[in-house]
């Protein structure tokens, strides 16, 4: 049987930056950008120990490692 997650145990800093962005920002918009990245639109990318999923834009903008990124998610009520 095909593992359903590989790519959560392939890219796991890749995978929590994702989880965080979907608690900060919302799982469907978050979700979407995905969806339209690995369908070959540049709207997602990531690569983390030589895999890579979803489409590069084919402008570098701006590069930046996973561990210089940081989301921060307000708990209810205020706590963090």
């Amino acid at each position: 049987m095909k593992e359903k997650k590989p790519l959560r145990k392939l890219m796991p800093e890749t995978a929590e930056f994702i989880d965080a962005a979907r608690a900060a920002f919302g799982a469907a918009d978050v979700d979407a950008a995905l969806r339209a990245g690995v369908s070959g639109q540049p709207a997602f990318w990531a690569g983390e120990a030589g895999n890579e999923v979803g489409t590069r834009s084919p402008v570098p903008a701006l590069s930046v490692s996973g561990s210089a990124l940081f989301v921060h998610v307000q708990r209810k009520g205020g706590a963090k």
